[in-house]
């Protein structure tokens, strides 16, 4: 890979019932100090028993730099937070923002460890290859030859500028305490898709994966191993956007 963007990492921490003292959130003067502190642009609710914070930051201890938030929804059993940067960036964010609840409620259980954390971490990268490497040789030459000319007419001529990439995985061998307190896993998607917006000639393509940014670049730097047989030891330029 001659470079990887890191575009955002997304969490989600799943509690046992009773544990997180979501009621001591409803209280106005902890809601103004957690909108001064992290800088909410709103707060809504996007269904019942819901809050949804977005656009935030996550600051340093001087107030100087931090990482974007964009968004941090919880309720009584699930947080999700959202940030601009990556797994290590946003395990900063929550354990900030789980500190600072908890000692302007005085309710400990905002530092409550999960049952389950999951992630997806979404990315840019510019590969070694192109997409034609990621088809059969047999249905690239379908997809540029009979599609084309099928679909083009005479009000003008057909060009491929997209394809879509995507593997679905289902869970299946839960921890065994998972179950007891009535958490499943939904099935996660892996995807990849040349950039929006760039020609396919560049190489440059949309990742994301059900995982953690470091495991996610691991999967890259295998892909591109595949495909190339080049070895991807040698560390591609890697610019998170964690910190602003």
């Amino acid at each position: 890979m001659k470079d990887i963007q890191i575009l955002e990492v997304r969490q989600v921490r799943i509690f046992a019932t009773d544990t997180l003292p979501f009621a001591s959130l409803i209280n106005q003067k902890v809601a103004v100090a957690f909108q001064e502190r992290f800088g909410w642009a709103e707060a809504t609710s996007p269904s019942p028993g819901t809050i949804r914070f977005d656009t935030g930051r996550f600051p340093t201890a001087d107030a100087s730099t931090g990482t974007v938030v964009k968004a941090f929804e919880l309720s009584e059993r699930r947080i999700i937070l959202g940030v601009i940067g990556d797994s290590d960036a946003a395990s900063a964010a929550y354990q900030g923002i789980a500190d600072f609840l908890a000692d302007k409620t005085g309710q400990d259980g905002w530092k409550t460890p999960p049952l389950v954390v999951t992630q997806e971490t979404h990315s840019v990268a510019t590969f070694e290859f192109d997409w034609t490497a990621l088809l059969a040789p047999a249905f690239v030459d379908y997809a540029t030859g009979e599609v084309l000319k099928g679909v083009s007419s005479a009000d003008g001529v057909a060009n491929l500028v997209a394809l879509k990439l995507a593997l679905e995985v289902r869970y299946s061998d839960l921890r065994a305490d998972l179950s007891d307190y009535g958490v499943t896993l939904a099935n996660k998607t892996l995807t990849i898709e040349p950039r929006a917006g760039t020609p396919l000639s560049e190489r440059r393509f949309f990742t994301s994966s059900p995982t953690d940014s470091a495991t996610h670049l691991s999967l890259l730097k295998a892909l591109e191993y595949r495909l190339t047989g080049e070895s991807t030891d040698r560390r591609p330029r890697t610019r998170g956007r964690g910190r602003q």
